[in-house]
């Protein structure tokens, strides 16, 4: 018996029907794994930001939300949306303010980021 694997991406809102259509033919559960970077163009899938560039993808995000500050919760949502560990945000805020993206204020639990 000869098997072959299959890679393909769809829109998010098939991804059911494509799940059913291959219930009873696929040999395994395929795994099914959001893309965040990726954009439509000319029948093409492209990258919208450049990869490993977190900074400014995280200014994209911070612009399509209209955020003028950030807290801990933002954050975390954020870094979950991009497949990342929830955790990593504090890393991504102090990357953040290195670059000037993000300015600190508040102390303790009452603290948030402002972006510049």
């Amino acid at each position: 018996m000869e098997i072959s694997r299959v890679e393909l991406f769809c829109d998010d809102r098939k991804v059911g029907i494509v799940l059913r259509l291959l219930a009873g033919i696929a040999l395994e559960t395929p795994k099914v794994t959001p893309v965040i970077n990726a954009k439509k163009k000319n029948n093409q899938l492209v990258e919208k930001i450049p990869r490993g560039d977190d900074i400014a993808m995280f200014a994209a995000y911070l612009k399509q939300h209209k955020l003028n500050e950030v807290n801990s919760t933002i954050g975390r949502e954020y870094c979950h949306s991009i497949g990342k560990p929830p955790e990593r945000y504090n890393y991504l805020f102090d990357k953040a303010r290195r670059a000037g993206l993000l300015r600190k204020t508040g102390k303790g639990t009452h603290s948030k980021w402002v972006v510049k």
